[in-house]
């Protein structure tokens, strides 16, 4: 009887736990609605970024880049404006540590990009230069848990490699020397800097206001930069494909990007919203096609292929086991 008893409270607890706990049937069902939403934001952000990559290869390939970037995100930054009143969107107005993790982000993410893509093109064919960049996500899997005091998910982490490699095969294979090599490194850590510094401040300011203030910095860092290096070249700003090319690239593509990419970052953490940056590679790739660009080879379509495998492992919703409350362990 006593055995009975117990057996029947604890039948009784687990019952209760099973309405309550959201790492219930609610529960799962609510992370794989998170998962999916931030799959989403992230892809689509990322094909936005991949278009913006096809523009800079087209049309904007001989317009000065730091005036084309100041532009862009000036245009950018007004957009978001806008967004925030259309949308209802709200603004924090950051305070005092806040502001440092702004400033490094768009620091690094934006200007000192750039930067290191001026200097490694001199240096490294394009392919190099991407291959470095779509290892981000390998890079955000590791570090955006560990600088939460967090071990890094191994699931996440390998999806993330195959998500790495297939975006290398989609870029192709390419020459470098010491100094293009190096540009690539940088570009591949300040790709991945934006990301984890705004990781830090996105939970209160949100990402409107992460999106907004950085493209601000960024406006100005890189048109005082066209201010001193580049007027000369400022003539060639002033034709209507490359006015177009700005604007979209600007207002709509890098605005929606931004704000896309760090809502899915709060929902889910730079780890697993990293996994997107797979998609932006495809996107440029079968973009520039419009350009002039030859189709993908059949490694390039392979590579596509690893992409989906790894998103759709990633992706996948974390197992009770991972947290028995919330399936944390997986994100970063």
């Amino acid at each position: 009887m006593t055995t009975s008893r117990a057996t029947l409270r604890t039948a009784s607890r687990a019952a209760d736990q099973v309405d309550a706990d959201p790492a219930g049937v609610a529960g799962a069902t609510a992370r794989r609605g998170s998962h999916l939403a931030a799959a989403v934001r992230g892809s689509v952000s990322m094909m936005f970024v991949g278009s913006v990559v096809a523009l800079t290869g087209g049309v904007l390939r001989f317009a000065p880049v730091f005036a084309v970037q100041s532009l862009r995100y000036a245009l950018a930054a007004i957009a978001l404006l806008v967004f925030v009143r259309v949308f209802r969107a709200r603004l924090v107005l950051p305070h005092g540590r806040e502001w440092i993790w702004i400033v490094a982000g768009s620091a690094t993410g934006l200007v000192a990009f750039n930067v290191a893509l001026v200097v490694g093109t001199a240096h490294a064919d394009p392919a190099v230069l991407g291959a470095a960049v779509a290892c981000v996500p390998v890079v955000l899997a590791v570090l955006s848990p560990l600088l939460r005091r967090r071990a890094p998910s191994l699931r996440i982490v390998a999806a993330a490699v195959v998500v790495a490699l297939g975006a290398v095969a989609v870029e192709g294979g390419g020459h470098a020397d010491g100094l293009g090599i190096a540009m690539a490194v940088v570009l591949m850590l300040c790709e991945a800097a934006f990301t984890l510094l705004g990781a830090r401040v996105i939970d209160r300011v949100g990402s409107w206001t992460y999106s907004l203030a950085t493209t601000t910095i960024a406006a100005v860092a890189c048109g005082a930069i066209s201010v001193g290096f580049e007027r000369a070249h400022w003539p060639e700003l002033l034709s209507v494909p490359v006015l177009l090319g700005i604007v979209y690239a600007g207002a709509i593509a890098t605005a929606s990007a931004y704000v896309l990419w760090f809502t899915s970052v709060g929902r889910v953490g730079a780890a697993v919203t990293g996994l997107t940056g797979g998609f932006a590679p495809p996107t440029a790739a079968l973009l520039g096609v419009l350009f002039g660009a030859d189709l993908p080879s059949p490694i390039g379509w392979m590579g596509m292929a690893a992409i989906a495998v790894g998103l759709a492992w990633g992706f996948a919703a974390p197992r009770a086991a991972d947290d028995p409350l919330t399936g944390r362990r997986d994100y970063a």
